[in-house]
């Protein structure tokens, strides 16, 4: 739901201001053990300027997005375990987005557009987000450095295990229909 207010007596220039609920997540659907899958409930408030095509009513919109968290991931974050672990000390994100906002509106009939808007945080939704991913085999060591022998005679394996960080931050892709009234 939204409005759309002209500043020209042509109305070649325009503000808008919506209301919209979206879901913003990752997911991969490949079977790749590495992925990390989660949903993102938000109300987004984007006040946006508009610029109208004269010629063929194409609408070009740059703004600004408040998006306001109503769920946290809880029950949806989904990984494979055995080779890759988000730390779970914490699925909280921020409560709070800001995002920069292009809008692209095409008419298609009489009063029916075709939206495309593309958006990217302007502040990480999750900072710090410890991750350890499995990188295969290496052989376990003794105090001092050397590989330890099992009763088999061969070098005893442990699992190899890597740490990183990465900041979160919301990029989506929508498409939309509108009827404008």
């Amino acid at each position: 739901m939204g409005a759309i207010f002209g500043f020209d007596r042509h109305e070649t220039w325009n503000l808008s201001v919506e209301a919209l609920f979206s879901q913003r997540g990752s997911y991969n659907g490949t079977g790749d053990p590495y992925s990390l899958s989660l949903r993102l409930d938000y109300v987004d408030i984007p006040l946006m300027v508009h610029f109208r095509d004269p010629w063929g009513g194409m609408l070009i919109g740059l703004g600004l997005n408040y998006s306001r968290l109503v769920q946290q991931p809880h029950g949806k974050v989904l990984y494979d375990t055995n080779y890759f672990i988000p730390d779970s000390s914490g699925f909280s994100f921020l409560s709070n987005d800001f995002a920069v906002v292009v809008d692209l509106r095409f008419p298609i009939w009489k009063k029916l557009f075709l939206d495309i808007r593309w958006q990217y945080s302007l502040i990480a939704v999750k900072r710090d987000w410890q991750f350890r991913e499995h990188r295969g085999e290496e052989p376990l060591l003794d105090e001092y450095g050397n590989p330890v022998i099992g009763t088999d005679g061969k070098v005893q394996m442990v699992p190899r295990w890597i740490r990183w960080s990465n900041d979160a931050y919301n990029h989506s892709l929508m498409f939309r229909l509108i009827w404008q009234f």
